[in-house]
């Protein structure tokens, strides 16, 4: 990606009514790669004009496409990546400020792809791995082990051949009920003989913690990922993979009952369901910091929390 050579990255920005946001980005990008990368908005139409993107702010190759309708993230994605003729392609999210080493990170990691013939990197932001900086990822159990799931469901934080994602396409849509169906390529060529994922262990975005995940529906959701036919003969691996970050967000909705945006009836209802896949594939997962027998009391904690907090 140096500047006497075509870009082979193109950074998709799929947006929704967020022009200032989509401007942060492109001030950020422009400032960590001085237009030497291309740069593709996919604009949902909303309540903001697309002329509230500021075109000058980047100096780069810059295309900014508004849908005739609104066709919602995936839908937004699906017709973005349409676009993209570079070799790689980072989906990054529009509210999702850059760290100041993503440029040389991800220059890094295509280097390491390119040399272990891999088709994406995952980038951690909350796990540490204990394999050390980098790691070349062939089964799933050693993905599983260099990442966390909570990591494999940050769009931002993974980079794509083009190629490769787009011939899981069909996947990222059918699956896109339960909002990580952008992990199934790494299941399925992990488990298939297909090419190996590399795992970074730095992170491309300086997170903003925005609790998404503490829905009750994403929590309910997630679980049509185990009916995958390249996940269900590995549903004791993927729940187990699954197990912390789903204890994490467990305990972040139930914080929510306090205040009224969520039931007891239906935190309780999503975590028995939750429950009974642990008992079934991965038992010794009920117990330790990330065990469901903890959920209960890191959700009474955090209720507490909530209730000191809106004391007066």
């Amino acid at each position: 990606m140096a500047s006497s050579m075509t870009p082979t990255l193109t950074i998709l920005i799929p947006t929704f009514d967020r022009p200032h946001e989509v401007n942060g980005r492109l001030r950020e990008i422009e400032a960590l790669w001085g237009g030497e990368v291309v740069v593709h908005v996919q604009v949902n139409p909303g309540k903001h004009s697309v002329v509230e993107i500021d075109r000058s702010l980047f100096s780069g190759p810059l295309t900014v496409r508004e849908n005739p309708s609104n066709l919602g993230f995936v839908g937004n994605v699906v017709v973005g990546v349409q676009n993209i003729a570079t070799e790689w392609l980072w989906i990054l999210g529009d509210d999702d400020i850059l760290n100041e080493h993503a440029k040389s990170r991800i220059e890094e990691a295509v280097r390491e792809c390119d040399a272990c013939s891999a088709d994406a990197a995952v980038f951690n932001h909350w796990y540490r791995s204990p394999f050390g900086h980098s790691v070349v990822c062939r089964d799933l159990k050693t993905f599983c082990r260099a990442t966390g799931f909570g990591d494999a469901l940050f769009i931002s934080g993974t980079i794509w051949k083009t190629s490769h994602f787009r011939s899981h396409l069909e996947d990222f849509v059918v699956y896109a009920y339960c909002c990580s169906s952008h992990i199934l390529p790494h299941v399925k060529s992990l488990t298939s003989g297909g090419s190996p994922v590399v795992v970074i262990d730095e992170n491309l975005i300086d997170y903003r913690s925005v609790q998404r995940w503490s829905h009750i529906e994403y929590l309910d959701q997630v679980l049509v990922l185990l009916r995958h036919p390249a996940v269900r003969p590995q549903a004791g691996l993927m729940v187990d993979f699954m197990a912390p970050t789903v204890v994490t967000f467990l305990s972040a909705a139930s914080g929510k009952v306090w205040t009224g945006e969520a039931t007891f009836r239906e935190v309780l209802r999503v975590y028995l369901i939750h429950l009974w896949n642990v008992l079934r594939f991965r038992p010794f997962r009920m117990f330790g910091r990330s065990g469901m027998l903890m959920w209960p009391l890191r959700g009474l904690i955090r209720m507490c929390s909530g209730r000191t907090k809106s004391s007066p």
